[in-house]
């Protein structure tokens, strides 16, 4: 989740109202981020990934004053008639775009941070690191036109941010940074993007701006062009960008996108509607709200809404990319209504409640582990391919991926507890050993007999890592751990590349195989750069 400092001076000026700092902290840990810090000006909140028009300092301060009042409502930006075509061509590896020119633009240092800093997290976080949507911003009054997006060869020539020496667009891709870095989203391609003026390139998208073009505390005009793989994203993030800059009182300017048999106008700011039930909205909070109380709430949360009897229609801001279902305007109600007044009620329900059989289990074998001197974590049950499989050696069998992340480091759920603990001994290296960890959660699994198509699984996982740790040790850790438990095993030899050949088992509990232990192969701990060996286990606690 993106972890971002703002000056608080800025984002009260933004507010537009007298705020005090105590009023300004309930106030945004109330709409959604995390207040991870306050020192001195700054003030540092981690935010969640469905909520990217909060990432600018704009959007926050757009939040917070429609919670405070009195700008209550959906915000209206207005969008004038186009003065600039781009002629656009088809470019199989980047077939969509979107463009808008703001104008009027100030751009004293407050702004050129935030312009620089939702650029980027943007590009990371919808943009997925600029695979699916990249950014770029220029001074369009550097620019001359006309102007045209299409495909070029290799060795067509361009002068790359922050030089002064112009090169191949090969060349970029193999001496320039951010060419090394993003290359290899369009090197496949035999046709690469670019923008194109009167005299030549000044944006090779993904990859980097022209220096010709360059952004400085001069630029009063700006021309704004996003790329991508995905239509729907491309529009997006479009949107979140001019919207913010319209909150700073700038100009926003359509741009006439000529393609060959069509032509359309961007950015497109056009709101949805979605429609809520009042019974829908009293039965998930728990509340007797009437139609006039939530369409009061919601005004207070950034909609607008009119509603009669049962059904309430909501106007959705082209910026809130994250309404998807009803539930997400009803999340919004409850923040507008304050979770701090929802009073708890035990459920009218005649029952009594014990545990799971399968969580005193767990409860036992985390108690073992930490009486064995292990610390334990949680990590994240979200992963990506590359860490359960790739970097453990295992081969890609089937896994759940998810449709539409928010970022390429969590597009799967989990398959294996390891990789987890592996990334946490990685982020600690700084700490002295031994460091012995383990965790106890759940993976997910396809399976065609259940009714979702997949199952979970409780597994508990340990690592040891200091450098004399061997797999005597750790037999002697899982040994303690199953007898503690009242259980015994048996092991055949593994065959899997996680370990070093010979020096790992496949652990089998009543004749069910049950998990695996050994000593992690050295490419596999280089794969994790964790500099140290390491022993691991992983069991399934079913099986128990």
């Amino acid at each position: 989740m993106p972890t971002i400092t703002y000056k608080k001076s800025e984002l009260k000026r933004l507010i537009g109202r007298k705020i005090s700092d105590d009023q300004l902290t309930e106030v945004i840990t109330l709409i959604k981020p995390n207040l991870e810090g306050v020192e001195g000006e700054d003030i540092t909140l981690e935010h969640t990934a469905d909520r990217p028009d909060l990432f600018g300092v704009e959007g926050l301060a757009r939040s917070v004053s429609e919670y405070l009042g009195p700008r209550k409502g959906a915000r209206k930006y207005n969008v004038a008639k186009p003065k600039i075509d781009v002629k656009v061509s088809a470019v199989p590896v980047r077939p969509y775009l979107s463009a808008a020119v703001v104008r009027n633009v100030r751009m004293d240092e407050g702004f050129f941070k935030s312009l620089m800093e939702i650029q980027e997290l943007l590009n990371d976080s919808i943009g997925r690191k600029r695979t699916k949507v990249a950014i770029g911003v220029h001074d369009l009054d550097k620019i001359k036109g006309p102007i045209r997006y299409a495909g070029a060869v290799r060795d067509e020539e361009m002068v790359p941010l922050d030089s002064s020496q112009s090169v191949t667009l090969e060349r970029v891709l193999k001496d320039v940074k951010k060419g090394v870095e993003y290359g290899k989203i369009i090197k496949p391609a035999k046709i690469w993007p670019v923008f194109r003026d009167s005299e030549g390139v000044f944006s090779f998208p993904p990859i980097i701006n022209s220096d010709r073009t360059k952004v400085t505390e001069k630029t009063r005009n700006l021309f704004v062009e996003v790329t991508g793989t995905d239509k729907q994203a491309v529009s997006q993030v479009i949107g979140i960008l001019v919207t913010n800059f319209a909150e700073r009182r700038f100009s926003i300017e359509g741009v006439k996108l000529k393609h060959a048999k069509k032509s359309e106008t961007t950015p497109n700011l056009s709101e949805s509607v979605s429609e809520i039930s009042v019974g829908l909205v009293n039965k998930t909070l728990g509340l007797n709200l009437s139609v006039k109380e939530i369409i009061d709430l919601l005004g207070r949360v950034g909609y607008d809404a009119v509603g009669s009897a049962d059904k309430i229609e909501v106007v959705v801001p082209a910026y809130r990319v994250d309404i998807l279902h009803p539930i997400d305007v009803i999340e919004d109600i409850a923040i507008a209504f304050g979770y701090n007044n929802l009073v708890p009620e035990l459920p009218n329900v005649p029952t009594v409640g014990r545990s799971l059989p399968i969580e005193s289990v767990c409860k036992r074998s985390s108690m073992a582990l930490v009486g064995f001197g292990f610390q334990e974590i949680m990590s994240s049950a979200l992963s990506n391919p590359k860490d359960q499989f790739d970097n453990m050696g295992l081969p890609r069998t089937g896994f759940i991926g998810i449709e539409n992340p928010s970022s390429i480091d969590y597009n799967c759920v989990r398959t294996n507890l390891l990789p987890g603990l592996l990334k946490t001994l990685a982020a600690n290296k700084h700490y002295e050993y031994p460091q012995n960890i383990f965790e106890v959660g759940d993976v997910v699994l396809p399976d065609n007999m259940e009714e979702t198509l997949a199952r979970n699984e409780r597994r508990i996982a340990g690592v040891v890592c200091h450098s004399r740790a061997g797999f005597a040790e750790l037999k002697a850790i899982v040994d303690s751990l199953t007898k503690s438990l009242g259980l015994g095993y048996t092991t055949k030899e593994c065959d899997s590349e996680m370990y070093i050949p010979g020096r790992g088992v496949d652990v089998y509990i009543d004749k069910k195989f049950a998990g695996s232990f050994g000593e992690l192969h050295p490419k596999i701990i280089q794969n994790w750069d964790v500099g140290m060996p390491v022993t691991a286990f992983e069991i399934v606690l079913e099986s128990l």
